[in-house]
């Protein structure tokens, strides 16, 4: 299965466009990889930084998955995004029960905010914000 990684991104769009409050906040501005151009803002940017397997018998495995997941707006203040951060925190804490997710072929084990991210970008004479924070991702197949 080398397309696992798809399937988190799958879940996390999920995650993040069924709660009211963050679609109604960002217009459903979610987005994996990268905002095309010309995206309003707010918007919600997750994406995938690296991971390992972890061969548990000889046909299974288990993955652990690093995310950057933030949410992201223009200016040179957090304010305006501190709200959505802190949602999307909320929601990733609350995302995985104990049996787990199953999404297609992978049954998603846990979701753990590892270290907070906070950044300031000025391109071309305009300032964007990112919070958020690098989540670790466990899962392994299904079947």
């Amino acid at each position: 299965m080398s397309a696992d990684v798809t399937r988190i991104d799958e879940w996390l769009y999920d995650v993040f466009s069924s709660n009211e409050t963050v679609y109604n906040t960002v217009g459903g501005r979610i987005y994996g990889e990268m905002a095309p151009q010309g995206s309003t803002f707010p918007l919600v940017l997750f994406a995938f930084l690296g991971g390992a397997d972890k061969v548990i018998t000889f046909s299974a495995r288990f993955t652990n998955a690093i995310y950057l997941i933030r949410a992201v707006g223009r200016g040179s203040s957090f304010d305006s995004i501190e709200p959505l951060a802190d949602r999307l925190d909320i929601l990733l804490g609350n995302a995985v029960p104990t049996n787990g997710v199953v999404v297609r072929d992978i049954r998603i084990a846990s979701c753990n905010r590892e270290q907070p991210h906070q950044r300031k970008d000025f391109t071309d004479g305009v300032a964007t914000v990112y919070l958020g924070g690098f989540y670790r991702i466990r899962y392994q197949p299904s079947t």
